[in-house]
């Protein structure tokens, strides 16, 4: 597939503790050469949030904000452009945000999305000054689609929905629902960023399932249809649920969370969050899970939850003798 979207602006920070952090701002409608840009006092920031406060929240979406500075400078007319632009012309999905935790760009990225459009009018404020932009993963937009083949407005026809689908194993339905998060992909960040992929760590099996192992997992040798997520009309037409609803009740049919990160959405059981290492920093052994590609075909398999960099660490709690004061 060609390229979609071209490298506008790239920039770095440094947090407190020295980490040196890269971003790249990708554009659609642009065709020229990538500019450098300054990030500003308040740096990046990812917030991980739930849609209430429920203990067990089965969705936790996020959205990175970034702080970039508009200066007198050739970078900052530049930026301003598109700041305008990005007011009133571009549409969602035009620009898309990757953020990497080193200079290296040929990993996978810590986080990425597309940058949301709802900027307000910024008052005549002399330069330089400081302009916040907002990304999202994709999971919170999932609220803005109907889950169906062909959107359009409620009621829907039988041809626009997923009945003729039939049943599918778990795996289809979570491949299909990604698909509408508009990940960023090779095509949209300039082939920089690979496609995104999925981990599923399951431990409820069934009678018919098979013996359990890390290679197999429970959401693949169950299936479901969509009509139970359809209301039917006197009309023969169908109300439905939105994507983000039903992505919701999967998960909660099966007591999982899922959370994106370093370019994989993670499904996993809350309750083997508590399963006790057995392993070591450098080869951990706690919860099996599987990788999917992005078209839900099975990629790998590993032991442990995450990956061995910037997941686990250790720790030593000694006794001071000489007690505490503050």
């Amino acid at each position: 597939m060609a390229i979609t979207h071209k490298d506008r602006f790239n920039g770095s920070c440094i947090s407190n503790n020295g980490r040196i952090y890269l971003f790249k701002i990708y554009d659609k409608n642009w065709s020229g050469a990538t500019t450098e840009i300054s990030a500003g006092s308040g740096g990046i920031k990812i917030k991980y949030d739930t849609s209430g406060q429920e203990k067990f929240s089965p969705i936790i979406a996020s959205k990175c904000t970034i702080s970039l500075v508009v200066d007198t400078t050739i970078s900052g007319q530049w930026l301003e452009q598109f700041i305008t632009s990005l007011r009133e012309t571009y549409e969602e999905g035009d620009v898309t945000l990757v953020i990497w935790n080193n200079s290296n760009i040929s990993n996978e990225p810590l986080w990425s999305g597309n940058v949301t459009i709802d900027l307000s009018a910024k008052e005549d404020v002399s330069k330089p000054y400081e302009i916040e932009l907002t990304a999202t993963d994709g999971i919170g937009l999932l609220k803005n689609y109907d889950m169906v083949e062909t959107q359009g407005t409620n009621p829907y026809a039988s041809a626009d929905t997923y009945i003729s689908d039939g049943y599918q194993t778990f795996i289809y339905w979570i491949k299909t629902i990604l698909e509408y998060c508009n990940t960023p992909d090779s095509d949209s960040t300039d082939g920089d960023v690979g496609d995104y992929t999925f981990s599923t760590a399951i431990d409820w099996w069934y009678e018919d399932h098979p013996s359990p192992d890390v290679n197999n997992c429970p959401l693949d040798y169950t299936q479901a249809q969509m009509l139970g997520v359809y209301e039917v009309n006197e009309d023969g037409s169908y109300k439905v649920k939105n994507v983000y609803e039903v992505l919701e009740t999967i998960c909660k049919m099966w007591g999982m969370r899922v959370v994106f990160w370093k370019n994989r959405f993670w499904f996993t059981q809350v309750e083997l969050y508590n399963t006790a290492d057995t392993g070591t920093l450098a080869v951990p052994d706690n919860v099996d899970s599987q990788i999917w590609t992005k078209a839900g075909v099975f990629s790998s398999s590993q032991d442990y939850l995450g990956d061995t960099w910037f997941s686990l660490y250790s720790q030593d709690i000694e006794t001071n003798a000489g007690g505490f004061k503050g």
